[in-house]
């Protein structure tokens, strides 16, 4: 699935966003707690003189949603390494986000979001939330 986020490392007046992919499951199950930061690569937004950039070196930060855990690990061993390792399962999936305005940083926007992430003031058993950095 399609995305346009605009990047927190570049001016937010230039109209610039950027189109990614991510997990359409995901986006199904969590776009309400992504607050209007990330938006379909469809339909009305952005706006006609908005520039839209594809590719290229940037990569907007994401949110990882993993689903699924255990508490208790299971132990395996690593295909590639031979080491082992314990597993707790699970499944992932991520969603970019960027930023509504001119003030808005990376680090409160995830936080806002893991917020959304929270009932009864903690994230529901057998869900992780974490976060990849943006890179420009």
């Amino acid at each position: 699935m399609n995305y346009i986020v605009h990047l927190f490392g570049q001016d937010f007046n230039a109209k610039v966003f950027h189109k990614v992919k991510g997990t359409e499951s995901t986006w199904n199950t969590n776009k309400e707690k992504l607050a209007g930061r990330t938006k379909l690569g469809e339909g009305a937004f952005p706006a006609a003189d908005d520039i839209i950039l594809i590719g290229g070196r940037a990569r907007p930060a994401k949110v990882v949603i993993t689903t699924g855990l255990t508490s208790k690990g299971v132990r395996k061993t690593s295909d590639r390494t031979k080491l082992p390792y314990l597993s707790y399962g699970g499944t992932s999936g991520s969603i970019p986000f960027g930023r509504l305005n001119g003030t808005d940083e990376e680090l409160t926007a995830y936080n806002a979001i893991v917020n959304n992430f929270k009932t009864a003031g903690k994230i529901p058993a057998g869900t992780r939330v974490s976060r990849i950095k943006e890179k420009i």
